[in-house]
């Protein structure tokens, strides 16, 4: 069986509507993200173990507030999650940085399930039709989209999005590790 995330355009159009409902201060860059993240997961960020547990461990530093829901399906229930990363804040900095480290591996295992980036522009093309029914973008937004659809770019979240829920989160796929489950229970999610 192949670990590789197959999400319909079904899937898609459900994961965008979740993420409007749960985050509607956004634009057209934020659903761009979210449908890269849920096809592609987090093999986008990751160098070596030490230097993702790392980014997440300095991260946690310069949180200013909790960043909603702690866990949230971009899979449909069939792919990769977002992971809160407050559920590190309650933990002492010496547990923080061993949860940091199991954090880090589980996320270089859900890399394993991503699908091929390189499908990103034609992905996008297929999905703009009913982005467009969902979302109301201006032409200069789909523009700009486009191209980073084209050049099969992944940006950072918009500056709407990014002041009013300050994201601070990791992809995970919930079956990439049976380490997974331990993490959150120890979380308490």
């Amino acid at each position: 069986m192949s670990k590789i995330v197959q999400l319909s355009n079904s899937d898609l159009d459900q994961i965008v509507r979740t993420e409007l409902s749960l985050h509607p201060k956004l634009e057209l860059t934020d659903i761009y993200k979210l449908i890269y993240q849920a096809c592609f997961g987090p093999a986008h960020i990751l160098k070596d173990i030490r230097f993702v547990s790392h980014g997440i461990f300095s991260e946690l530093s310069y949180m200013s507030q909790d960043y909603h829901p702690l866990v949230q399906d971009i899979g449909n229930q069939r792919g990769f999650w977002r992971l809160s990363l407050s559920c590190l804040q309650a933990f002492d900095p010496v547990e923080v940085k061993s949860l940091c480290d199991d954090l880090a591996e589980v996320m270089t295992l859900s890399a394993e399930w991503g699908a091929d980036q390189t499908q990103m522009p034609r992905l996008w093309q297929s999905l703009t039709p009913a982005i467009r029914e969902l979302f109301p973008a201006d032409k200069e937004q789909w523009v700009q989209v486009n191209e980073l659809a084209c050049n099969n770019h992944l940006p950072s979240h918009s500056a709407l999005f990014t002041c009013s829920y300050r994201p601070h989160y990791r992809l995970i796929h919930p079956q990439a590790s049976g380490k997974l489950n331990d993490l959150l229970h120890k979380f308490g999610v």
